[in-house]
Order: C-alpha cells, then sequence, then structure tokens
C-alpha cells in the first residue's frame, strides 16, 4: 500500500511542479486562512481509497504542526493514524490548495481529541480548479473505451479525472499500454452530465497491490485537444462528486 501511494502523490505533484509552495512561512499562511475560514479538507488515505472529511483548527509555527479536526468515523481515523500518510485536498477563494501531510498522531487540542500532522513538506496552490484530478467513488463503476489504432477495444474502470487527464484501472493486469501511446478514440459517460469523447495519450503506467492482495494497474492519461464543451461536462461532474460528498459529511 506505501508503493501505491507514492506512486499517486508523485505523478500530481510532479505534474504540478511549478506551482510548489516552497517556504513554511507561505505554508502556514495557508493554513491559517484555512482554519480561519473554516474552510473543508478532504484527507485521502490508504493510497487514495479512502477518505474523511476534515477542517483545520490550529497552527503551531514554533513546532511545524497542523492540527485538525478528528472527525465522527473512528475506524477511518484509526486507519489514517495507522498509515501515517494522507494526501489533502480542498480550494480556498477559488483556489485549488493539495498537500501530503505525514507523522500523523493523536492528540488533544483545548480539551478534544484531534489530529496532529507535521508542516508538510509538499504543498500545491493552483488558481485552476480543473489542475486536480477528481477521484470517482468505486460505487459509480464508471467505464473508459478505449479503441486502439489497431482496431482493439479496450474497457477500463475510471480512476479519477480532471480536463487535464484521468486516470484508468486495469484489473486485469494485463494492457500493454506504455507510455507515449496515442489513443485515437477513448469515450466515457459521466452520468447524467454526458459522454466525454476525445484521444488520449498515455503518460504512465505502474502496478498497485489493492488491500485484497491482488496486483492492478493503473494508466495515467492526458487528453488530446480537449473541446471546451467536454470540458464543461468535466467540470459539472467534479462539482457534483464535491457536492455529494459535501452532503455525506453533513448527514
Amino acid at each position: 500500500m506505501e508503493e501505491r501511494q507514492e506512486v499517486l502523490e508523485k505523478s500530481a505533484f510532479d505534474e504540478n511542479a511549478q506551482y510548489l509552495v516552497e517556504t513554511d512561512p507561505e505554508k502556514l499562511r495557508i493554513f491559517r486562512d484555512l482554519m480561519k475560514a473554516g474552510t473543508m479538507v478532504t484527507a485521502y488515505f490508504r493510497g487514495g481509497s479512502d477518505f474523511l472529511l476534515t477542517t483545520v483548527i490550529h497552527v503551531d509555527p514554533e513546532r511545524r504542526l497542523v492540527v485538525f479536526e478528528k472527525g465522527p468515523d473512528a475506524e477511518r481515523t484509526r486507519q489514517l493514524i495507522e498509515g501515517d500518510r494522507m494526501v489533502g485536498v480542498t480550494t480556498h477563494n477559488s483556489v485549488k490548495v493539495q498537500f501530503i501531510s505525514e507523522g500523523i498522531r493523536a492528540c488533544r487540542f483545548e480539551g478534544e481529541e484531534a489530529l496532529c500532522v507535521t508542516l508538510p513538506q509538499k504543498l500545491l496552490r493552483l488558481q485552476r480548479r480543473e489542475t486536480f484530478r477528481q477521484s470517482i467513488p468505486l460505487s459509480m463503476h464508471i467505464t473508459a473505451r478505449l479503441y486502439l489504432d489497431n482496431g482493439e477495444r479496450l474497457d477500463l474502470q475510471l480512476v479519477d479525472i480532471s480536463s487535464g487527464g484521468l486516470c484508468l484501472l486495469d484489473e486485469s493486469n494485463r494492457v500493454d499500454l506504455p507510455p507515449t501511446t496515442k489513443i485515437p478514440t477513448f469515450t466515457t459517460t459521466l452520468l447524467e452530465h454526458g459522454t466525454v469523447e476525445t484521444g488520449i495519450e498515455v503518460r504512465n503506467r505502474y502496478r498497485v497491490k489493492l488491500n485484497s492482495g491482488k496486483e492492478v494497474q493503473r494508466i495515467g492519461c492526458q487528453f488530446d485537444a480537449l473541446p471546451a464543451r467536454m470540458n464543461a461536462m468535466i467540470q459539472r461532474f467534479i462539482i457534483a462528486i464535491d457536492r455529494e460528498r459535501r452532503r455525506l459529511r453533513s448527514d
């Protein structure tokens, strides 16, 4: 599982390295802004296969710590602490923020249970929402269809998506699509939001192990000249997923 999360993080942060926040004072300022606004943070863990929602409740510059709300789900919180790493994603003032936090531990703040993490070494701040890929709940079972140059057709599960690219899951671990492979026709239906149909190019691929021990392959791709109307369609889909996650949180 550790290998899986490293790969997922590397893909996101390497692709957007120009937006990395380098200095501690700037990172601390961002977390203080999130705290003051009470902005919800989605904390992904277990290699991105699970998440919980939380908020920043304290920032300690001297000890380089960020304190998060513990949250109501004790089992997920336990798994997050045991994994000792999370990828946090949030939006504040129309700016997307993503970070990697390590050294996660249970603590107490003002008499209440909380989560303390070391100030992240990696933090991205982007103006464009679409730069981030939105993970897709497995329960949606969204399938992508690929038509290759040789006439072969492949049906793979869609794992995440943005208007810049996507990630596909090959459960058979046998699909041979090396980086730079161009796929002339890619199509997927994003529920009631419509169908995306365009060309894509493979950017990376890697094998990961699931909790069950099964080994699968993930294939990261980039869109080739995505039409504006499909870009808008993807953004509506991303917003709908965010809205549903907020609803689940309020319930």
